[in-house]
């Protein structure tokens, strides 16, 4: 069997980058950390996260715990002590760029009335093969909301909050600028 990651809709598609090189299949569930959970008791998942931190690993509970993620990052850095002499946690996450790119990501919090979430994400639905910002949307995902994928890697999620008056926007991309730009 396949080892295989979940994340949400929301996450980094850093992950892709580093899960096709290491042969990993990539899970994507809606936001919250329930449907991580839910697909760890299923299959071979040997990490689960969320965009909000929340992570859990194989053989662990299948909860979010930041505790493990932060004795995570404390073992992964004695490991590089031990092994990569004067080599930080921040040096490796400058590898992981230097190998895999960098992704520059924001998330906006948009108060909208809740009788109007469901129009805003049903156009956004619509918006496949259309330019926005130039840029070409090649694809739509409506696991949660609709995630806009444009054909250099970028994305937009708008999604409903399930708790408050609120549509969130997720923006990530290989520039900087794009993101200023989509989001502009």
């Amino acid at each position: 069997m396949q080892n295989s990651v979940v994340r949400t809709v929301a996450n980094t598609h850093l992950i892709y980058e580093i899960a096709a090189k290491n042969n990993i299949k990539v899970i994507e569930k809606p936001v919250g950390f329930k449907y991580i959970a839910k697909e760890m008791l299923k299959g071979n998942i040997i990490i689960g996260g969320e965009e909000s931190g929340g992570l859990s690993v194989k053989g662990h509970i299948p909860e979010k715990d930041g505790l493990l993620a932060g004795l995570l990052l404390i073992e992964i850095q004695s490991y590089l002590n031990k092994h990569r002499r004067n080599f930080y946690l921040s040096d490796y996450l400058n590898e992981i760029y230097n190998n895999f790119g960098t992704f520059y990501n924001t998330r906006l919090d948009i108060m909208v009335h809740e009788s109007k979430k469901e129009k805003i994400i049903d156009y956004f639905s619509s918006l496949k093969g259309e330019l926005i910002k130039n840029k070409k949307v090649i694809g739509v995902n409506t696991v949660d909301g609709s995630k806009l994928l444009f054909e250099d890697k970028s994305w937009l999620l708008i999604r409903p909050s399930g708790t408050e008056p609120l549509i969130r926007c997720y923006v990530e991309s290989t520039n900087k600028n794009k993101i200023n730009k989509l989001i502009g």
